[in-house]
């Protein structure tokens, strides 16, 4: 048998340049592929985290705007998660009406207007309530953070999630009010069990929750401020609160007592009795000119400082 004639050099040599060629741009094109992967990566965390930012400054927004012209109006109070005999309809996203606490489903986005937030993967965001922050008395004082994360008790009184991708076991069909959505089909581990207990991590491949916590003073930082400012009160018809004292007291030497008076304050009915049902009177005080001098330089400033230290100086006169 003859052997068969080898390759000249040459052409050996333009072969092993062209194999070398061939494995540069497949490692070049590894590389590519490798960071289009994880700049979709960074853009989709990017949408997770803001999407979370919006709906946690929304829940504290709604929560410490609540209306003023109903008779139960609480600031402080925060929304049941999303009304699931609505979904489906043009009033999907609107938070149910009452909740068992702690309560956890999909983020109530209409309700807080803030429009269908999504994460990175397209999907709604869900939320969890504490209990203590549905029914009067909601204050500073007496409503504690009851939610449990990474095993830090009270960490939280809301919790925002981010369900990300469905992982293995994980079906996500379109939700119906007569099918709606399941949370296991969304949340991993500890949090989708009912309780008052989350987590941020979880075994790899088994857990992708993303979670942002809305904490105390999150929440009262933003609230205070709020009663603080309604405490002082109006220059506008009607003048209400200490600035409606003020202006109809001086200068006489007496002042309203402290804690409040709120009968001294010509609040309208509304609002006292907001401050009443929820005892604000236990966490606010306030400071005032304390001599006759006092009185009669202007302006006059009063100072209501809350439980969270949070205080307003405002121009009384």
């Amino acid at each position: 048998m003859r052997t068969p004639p080898s390759l000249p050099r040459q052409q050996r040599g333009a072969l092993l340049i062209l194999l070398v060629i061939a494995l540069g741009v497949l490692a070049i094109t590894l590389f590519v592929g490798m960071l289009s992967s994880s700049a979709i990566q960074n853009e989709r965390d990017k949408k997770t985290a803001a999407a979370l930012a919006e709906a946690k400054t929304a829940l504290i927004g709604w929560s410490a705007s609540r209306s003023s012209n109903t008779s139960n109006y609480t600031p402080g109070q925060l929304p049941c998660p999303e009304d699931l005999s609505l979904i489906g309809s043009p009033n999907e996203g609107t938070a149910a009406s009452s909740c068992t606490l702690p309560a956890i489903g999909r983020l109530p986005w209409k309700t807080l207007k803030v429009g269908d937030i999504r994460d990175g993967y397209d999907e709604k965001l869900w939320y969890v309530i504490s209990n203590g922050f549905r029914v009067p008395p909601i204050n500073s004082g007496v409503s504690q953070a009851q939610l449990t994360v990474d095993g830090v008790p009270n960490s939280a009184v809301a919790i925002i999630f981010s369900p990300g991708p469905p992982l293995s076991g994980q079906v996500r069909p379109i939700p119906t009010a007569t099918s709606p959505p399941l949370i296991s089909n969304y949340l991993e581990g500890s949090n989708n069990d009912g309780d008052n207990q989350f987590v941020t991590q979880g075994p790899a491949g088994t857990f992708n929750d993303k979670l942002l916590a809305v904490t105390h003073h999150d929440l009262f930082s933003v609230v205070e401020r709020r009663i603080a400012n309604t405490i002082i009160g109006t220059t506008s018809t009607p003048i209400m609160g200490l600035r409606y004292y003020y202006a109809n007291n001086l200068p006489s030497p007496a002042y309203p007592s402290s804690p409040l008076d709120y009968d001294q304050l010509n609040f309208d009915t509304y609002t006292k009795n907001m401050l009443i049902n929820n005892r604000w009177d236990t966490v606010v005080s306030y400071t005032t000119p304390n001599s006759n001098l006092a009185q009669l330089v202007l302006p006059l400033y009063c100072t209501a400082s809350t439980a969270s230290g949070q205080t307003g100086i405002i121009t009384c006169l």
